[in-house]
């Protein structure tokens, strides 16, 4: 996924999917505020707990995340998970 920062290091998301969720913000009347995270991990279950990006979810520390998650019935208990989008370029 391609991102830029802005000013007063603001994240600007880029390509496809920073075009789909600009248009998801604009027709449901919401702003986002991006958290660029350095664990590219999607997660996975070890003692009991989650880690990586699907734990920082099932914490409440983030709401959406986009990742190349693999769907599996175990991460769809914790997130909702959607179909990978594709472009054909």
């Amino acid at each position: 996924m391609d991102w830029e920062l802005t000013k007063n290091n603001g994240v600007k998301i880029k390509g496809f999917a920073g075009s789909t969720w600009g248009l998801l913000e604009y027709s449901m009347n919401f702003t986002s505020r991006y958290v660029l995270h350095d664990d590219k991990d999607p997660g996975e279950f070890v003692n009991g707990s989650w880690t990586g990006l699907l734990g920082r979810l099932s914490e409440g520390q983030i709401h959406v995340a986009i990742n190349m998650f693999l769907g599996t019935s175990e991460r769809a208990s914790v997130a909702d998970l959607i179909h990978s989008i594709w472009r054909d370029m």
